[in-house]
């Protein structure tokens, strides 16, 4: 015969019941389904109870530019205050403190969000990610030129991007100069071929290392 009675007296009707799937994990193997009282597990919830002091603790805590992550989690635990059912069911008790907390949990999520994803410039200005610098950077360096001297001409530009020495407005106007850094690298007609360049297509030996005579005599 069906239980009508939780261990705690409560009811077990429909409205007061949840079906919860039951697993052995040490032992014996299986599973089964079971029904859980709602009341119950809402009093399990409300014991964890919170106290005036942990409340006031994480209004300070938003109102100083914390989420509610920083405020409650254990990956933070320099910033951590209170457990996060404890601050949910505060929240939960008194709604103005929820209709408090929540736009400034909200405000302050943003803000950590533009700190993380983005960096400021020198300019005070927010800089662009490195993805957008090298599609930048692409888009400016010619496709005609060989591999390696393209690959070349690239990194050198995004670094001097990424450092401040290049304006992404100027790619276009400072692109010979680098060109031409590129050419004392390669072998090209415009200038002797470097040291440092490969010596076949298909692999990674340095011109130098072909060299057996009439360097040094």
């Amino acid at each position: 015969m069906a239980r009508t009675i939780c261990a705690n007296g409560h009811l077990l009707t429909p409205e007061n019941t949840t079906i919860k799937v039951v697993r052995i994990r040490h032992g014996k193997r299986g599973r089964w389904l079971a029904r859980q009282c709602l009341a119950c597990r809402y009093q399990s919830m409300k014991k964890s109870s919170y106290t005036a002091e942990d409340v006031k603790a994480a209004i300070q805590g938003a109102q100083a530019g914390f989420t509610m992550a920083q405020l409650t989690s254990y990956r933070h635990p320099n910033t951590r205050v209170i457990r996060q059912n404890q601050l949910m069911t505060a929240m939960q008790d008194k709604p103005k403190l929820a209709s408090a907390l929540r736009p400034l949990f909200a405000r302050n999520r943003i803000t950590n969000h533009k700190i993380q994803m983005q960096r400021l410039s020198p300019r005070g200005i927010f800089a662009p990610s490195s993805d957008v610098i090298l599609r930048s950077v692409e888009a400016v360096v010619p496709q005609g030129l060989t591999y390696h001297q393209r690959q070349e001409i690239i990194g050198e530009m995004v670094f001097a991007v990424m450092e401040g020495r290049l304006d992404l407005n100027d790619l276009r106007i400072r692109y010979p100069e680098f060109a031409r850094g590129a050419d004392r690298m390669f072998p090209t007609k415009y200038a002797p071929p470097s040291l440092d360049a490969p010596a076949f297509r298909d692999g990674a030996s340095p011109l130098i290392e072909t060299i057996t005579r009439g360097l040094w005599t």
